[in-house]
């Protein structure tokens, strides 16, 4: 005898709804498997001895971990002055004459977003005259091509991430210069606090992946004007969404001081380590750019 149309539907229903169970088993089970065969973290005790790697590589300025923020206004020396720093834990030598790394590292890399890779060169060779042998490899955007867009329209491109952390293996230092070259999407997407925190941790994961840390260069926001009287901000100045901050363990501002551009300070705004007694004062020579501590 024929199926009535709605014995065949409620065949087809009862078809459909095991299949479903079968898929849904099926993900259940095989998440588990992948669970299982990736194991879980164990984490530390509070008590625990801390590990003698969680330190700082430049004392007061760039933990081992958790990521440093150097912002500062346009043409201030952001670049110059990370390249100072892995002079510094290249070689051992002081920070400008006074601060000593922590540790020294075999390899540094600096990823440029922005410009172009002998921008770089020509201020390492021309002005700081540092010796040619420094194992500091810089990527400009002539290299990264297309994959230097770490988020795009709010999206984490996996395929970036992949290649950073293949570019920056053996490096004890990664520099990325600046964040806002590194993010694209809508005109706000330096302001959206969901995609620039995702750049920030992808950017600490690169890091991370080659026990690297992590320097990450930043431009302040417009100055703030009243009654025609331009106002600091000595908090969130960091251009952007304010996630970017809150989400690294050091925030330091450089800001040029005095009319003739040859002093400037660097000001410990948040260090989740020890705090320096005040801002780093520095000398800047006009012949060779480098810069001297004013103790």
């Amino acid at each position: 005898m024929a199926e009535t149309i709605e014995q065949t539907f409620e065949r087809e229903v009862q078809q459909e709804l095991f299949r479903l169970k079968v898929r849904e088993d099926a993900r259940r089970r095989y998440d588990e498997e992948r669970l299982a065969s990736l194991g879980l973290p164990i984490g530390v005790m509070a008590g625990d001895p801390i590990s003698a790697d969680v330190d700082e590589l430049i004392p007061w300025m760039v933990p081992q971990h958790g990521g440093a923020l150097l912002t500062g206004a346009k043409n201030e020396g952001k670049s110059l002055t990370s390249v100072e720093m892995q002079h510094s834990v290249l070689t051992g030598t002081p920070l400008w004459g006074h601060i000593v790394p922590k540790r020294t590292v075999t390899r540094t890399v600096h990823f440029m977003g922005e410009h172009h890779s002998y921008v770089l060169q020509q201020l390492i060779q021309n002005k700081l005259k540092f010796p040619s042998g420094l194992n500091m490899r810089i990527f400009g955007p002539e290299h990264l091509g297309d994959r230097r867009i770490i988020v795009s329209n709010g999206i984490r491109r996996n395929i970036a991430v992949d290649t950073y952390k293949k570019l920056a293996e053996g490096a004890g230092l990664i520099v990325f210069d600046p964040i806002a070259s590194f993010i694209q999407g809508t005109e706000n997407a330096e302001n959206d606090n969901t995609a620039m925190r995702q750049l920030v941790m992808s950017m600490l994961e690169v890091a991370s992946e080659n026990s690297a840390a992590c320097l990450i260069l930043a431009h302040k926001g417009k100055p703030i004007f009243q009654e025609g009287k331009k106002m600091e901000r000595y908090t969130y100045a960091t251009r952007g969404a304010s996630a970017v901050e809150d989400a690294l363990a050091s925030i330091l501002y450089l800001s040029r001081i005095g009319k003739d551009g040859s002093l400037y300070e660097i000001e410990q705004v948040h260090y989740k380590g020890p705090k320096a007694d005040g801002p780093f004062k520095l000398h800047r020579s006009k012949e060779t750019l480098r810069h001297t501590l004013l103790i």
